[in-house]
């Protein structure tokens, strides 16, 4: 099935019941973690899965946000897109979106900002060049 989204790195996931709130539907905090899943496993195939909790520095969220457009029920699937939109020197800019396999349309789209941080100083730094060459070949268009 070809979806209405640019986004083509995405993972499949299904709705829990746990997930919903007392009105019955997606409660919208849990919209933020089908950002984080995706992200995750997006940010490990571009190469910062290597970070890991020795690393002096690595990736952090420094903002996000959810445009929610159409109540999620359960049951459902889900497919979860995830995109970089731009790329800086410290920092890169995710998009996301996510598609109702029941509804069958996009229900919220969403946009995070992650900056490379050492963590002793608390100071942004460059993103390393592998990670660089990685993001680059899998998304030519970015400068």
């Amino acid at each position: 099935m070809k979806l209405p989204s640019k986004l083509t790195f995405r993972i499949e996931q299904k709705v829990r019941w746990k997930e919903l709130d007392a009105l019955n539907h997606v409660n919208n905090a849990q919209y933020f973690s089908y950002f984080e899943d995706v992200r995750i496993v997006y940010m490990r195939e571009l190469g910062y899965g290597s970070l890991d909790s020795h690393s002096e520095f690595g990736p952090i969220l420094a903002n996000i946000s959810c445009e929610f457009k159409s109540p999620l029920g359960y049951p459902d699937r889900l497919s979860i897109g995830c995109g970089i939109s731009r790329l800086g020197n410290s920092s890169l800019v995710l998009d996301y979106d996510i598609f109702s396999h029941t509804q069958n349309k996009i229900i919220s789209t969403g946009r995070s900002v992650v900056v490379m941080v050492n963590y002793k100083s608390g100071k942004s730094v460059s993103i390393p060049e592998e990670v660089r060459n990685t993001i680059k070949e899998i998304n030519p268009d970015l400068s």
